[in-house]
């Protein structure tokens, strides 16, 4: 997995290409503003965005640009690249005979 921090400066960040989905997540303290360009598929103005909240665009493996406008939270932009994905069973989780009784 790939994690890349934007600060609210107002610079445009390339990112390069990113496989699959970005995810954007405001990591606050201030809701987050920003801009984002992902070449061959659309430029997103403006996006608002809480703090907590993440969204979700659809890179698949072209140019990317984020633009975190000057005053808001700090972004962080996450994807995973192909065969890096986390199976259950690479986090450690195992199976069990059956669920718990409360």
């Amino acid at each position: 997995m790939t994690v890349v921090n934007i600060p609210p400066d107002g610079q445009i960040y390339g990112l390069g290409q990113v496989p699959g989905t970005l995810h954007i997540y405001n990591r606050g303290p201030n809701a987050a503003t920003y801009n984002l360009t992902i070449v061959g598929v659309n430029y997103w103005p403006n996006v608002n965005t809480p703090v907590g909240y993440t969204d979700s665009y659809p890179a698949n493996g072209n140019a990317t640009y984020v633009q975190n406008m000057n005053g808001g939270g700090t972004l962080q932009c996450l994807w995973v690249a192909p065969g890096d994905e986390l199976t259950p069973q690479k986090a450690g989780l195992e199976t069990a005979e059956s669920m718990p009784s409360v």
